[in-house]
């Protein structure tokens, strides 16, 4: 997210922004922690570790360190307008 686009949103549109990508965050960490939970069961269980599951669940990883900087970015601008 370009911090040249938040300039141009209103403080209201930022603070939407801002829980809307608290959402996303609160949805990805349990299904991170329900598909590592599957991952080492199968594991543990003697089934050996699916490659696609475990590629998903790496991408799911990369997903949640992208939002979490766009939340750093969102809290800056509203700070900075604070």
């Amino acid at each position: 997210m370009n911090k040249s686009d938040l300039k141009d949103l209103p403080i209201d549109k930022l603070k939407a922004k801002e829980k809307n990508t608290k959402t996303l965050i609160g949805v990805y960490i349990p299904i991170i922690l329900a598909m590592l939970f599957f991952l080492g069961r199968d594991y543990i269980g003697g089934k050996g570790i699916e490659t696609t599951f475990l590629v998903i669940t790496i991408c799911a990883f990369g997903g949640l360190a992208s939002l979490l900087s766009n939340l750093k970015v969102i809290r800056e601008e509203i700070e900075n307008r604070s």
